[in-house]
């Protein structure tokens, strides 16, 4: 793999970014559907079955995740293969 340069790192982080934003909406809105419908599944089960369906961006992996029920906050901490940084 090539290293990149700062200008395409920067364009990279951006591209990335935008793209966690869309999968972490789409991983809250399969949490609170899942957890409506089966609401004595675990947190864990839940995370595992809401992120069934939810693709991280190429040369990405989901490396956590986690729905606060309290405040509706949701989160993906994501991995660049490409930069080695993590987006959470």
């Amino acid at each position: 793999m090539t290293e990149l340069n700062n200008a395409e790192k920067l364009e990279r982080r951006v591209d990335i970014s935008a793209e966690i934003s869309d999968y972490v909406y789409k991983y809250e809105q399969n949490y609170t559907e899942i957890m409506s419908k089966q609401p004595k599944l675990s947190e864990g089960e839940l995370n595992t079955k809401a992120l069934e369906n939810v693709a991280p961006p190429s040369d990405t992996t989901i490396t956590d995740a986690m729905y606060d029920e309290e405040t509706g906050v949701a989160a993906l901490a994501v991995e660049d293969s490409q930069t080695g940084e993590t987006y959470i």
